[in-house]
């Protein structure tokens, strides 16, 4: 066995045991060692890009050995030299989703700066491609990029990235488009809602979700995933909060009802907190 599987395993045990000191020692000897056995292959050179991602994603509160933020750079940067001819499609497209795997890891450390340097790195590599693939990832990186913009309190930044998230969504629907294509299209405007509502501006934020529930109840049915009615049910009872704040009491009873019709046969516990936002709901806008 390797040092490094064999300090893995310590950590693993010491995280168990849940002592800090020994949990920073052995986390940065890990790293160490990974870098120090790291053949110089891309073979070697790709293993520790894994396990640099992996100690930065692993949940635990420890900086030892470098920052999740430095290890999901350093990983990057080692998966970039990886490819032989920078500047092409395939270099760029790699480096994308590169820095999007590591805006994913800051995202499990609670990192939003991070997190939005990579979204943002993710997001200028992607528009240098054309393919309906990189098209479609761009608008899930902007999509992303746009949430975290909102979370931050930057809405003028988030607007501009989920706009264009909305602009690639409508470009993907053609006669051809799957019901799934279509429903991004409605997706997207529930993000645009989400930042109407971080402004206040309760009919721009009715109007997105007006929109955005045309489509989803348009293509739900067509759609196998049966995730879509959660999903349907969720935006009913939103765009009921929605209509409750701008005094349309009978909009918002008919939404709310409409969303507990959708999500109560689905018996999912984790849906208890919206069904019992849309008890309030109707309670209040009650005829």
């Amino acid at each position: 066995m390797s040092t490094s599987h064999q300090l893995w395993d310590e950590f693993l045990a010491a995280v168990d045991d849940g002592d800090p000191t020994v949990i920073d020692q052995l986390r940065a000897r890990y790293i160490e060692a990974c870098r120090s056995e790291a053949e110089d292959s891309p073979q070697g050179q790709s293993a520790l890009a894994d396990q640099l991602e992996r100690v930065a994603a692993f949940p635990v509160d420890s900086h030892a050995g470098g920052s999740c933020d430095d290890l999901a750079t350093e990983s990057m940067e080692i998966r970039a030299r990886l490819l032989t001819d920078p500047g092409t499609p395939e270099y760029v497209r790699q480096f994308a989703a590169a820095s999007h795997r590591s805006a994913a890891l800051l995202k499990s450390w609670n990192d939003p700066q991070g997190q939005q340097e990579f979204l943002r790195i993710a997001s200028e590599m992607y528009r240098q491609l054309d393919s309906r693939n990189d098209r479609h990832a761009l608008k899930v990186v902007l999509s992303e990029y746009g949430v975290v913009l909102i979370e931050e309190g930057q809405l003028d930044e988030a607007a501009a990235c989920l706009q264009e998230a909305l602009q690639l969504a409508q470009e993907q629907v053609g006669p051809e488009a799957t019901p799934e294509e279509r429903s991004d299209v409605a997706v997207a405007h529930t993000m645009l809602a989400q930042l109407e509502v971080a402004r206040e501006d309760w009919d721009e934020a009715m109007s997105h979700y007006h929109m955005a529930l045309q489509i989803a109840r348009r293509e739900a049915p067509a759609m196998t995933d049966p995730r879509v009615w959660k999903n349907l049910g969720s935006m009913c009872i939103n765009a009921a909060w929605i209509a409750l704040h701008q005094g349309d009491m009978t909009t918002a009873h008919a939404l709310a009802t409409e969303g507990t019709d959708l999500l109560e046969p689905l018996g999912d516990p984790n849906l208890a907190e919206a069904l019992e936002l849309a008890a309030t709901i109707r309670t209040q806008a009650s005829p």
